[in-house]
């Protein structure tokens, strides 16, 4: 795992063999919280940089009521907002709080098939806390960002021409 950080790059190495493998990062009142994407990850976990060294240690605690592949975090209103990759689901998870709240999306009201998305399903999320928007990136086959109002739920997708013109570049990290 590695980090940028104002002392520079940095490596993780695990204390143990299990893998970490980070998925989705948020500078979060002073902190670097991140999320990781192997089942057993079931925590928001905070990073701290100790100059030439770091930890990485459970922050928030999450109580998902299945297996997830964790990809995005992001946070806004008092609440983190967290992609979960194979079901392409987005979860609001309150400061302090374990239950993670799934969002209903209406995609098949926008005519959005996400049946075959499996493993290229949702993979970041960045959230404008001023007009209360998610922003949802689609790594691939086909990219997309989708934006979703959270008051009315509609969804619209307004970078898919220039997404459709851009080839190989990576648009996850929102």
């Amino acid at each position: 795992l590695k980090l940028v950080s104002p002392h520079g790059i940095k490596q993780f190495t695990s204390d143990s063999d299990e893998q970490f493998d980070l998925s989705g990062m948020v500078f979060h009142r002073g902190m670097i919280l991140v999320v990781a994407d192997k089942e057993w990850n079931r925590h928001i976990y905070r990073v701290e940089d100790k100059g030439d060294t770091f930890t990485c240690s459970p922050f928030i605690t999450l109580c998902p009521d299945s297996d997830i592949d964790f990809e995005g975090i992001d946070h806004g209103e008092g609440k983190f907002y967290i992609t979960e990759e194979n079901r392409s689901d987005v979860y609001e998870v309150k400061n302090n709080s374990c239950k993670m709240m799934k969002l209903e999306i209406p995609w098949n009201k926008s005519g959005i098939n996400r049946s075959d998305w499996g493993n290229r399903g949702l993979e970041g999320v960045a959230m404008d806390t001023g007009n209360n928007v998610l922003f949802l990136a689609k790594e691939r086959e086909p990219r997309n960002i989708f934006r979703i109002d959270l008051k009315s739920m509609e969804i619209t997708e307004p970078f898919r021409e220039q997404l459709a013109l851009m080839a190989g570049n990576d648009i996850t990290d929102l």
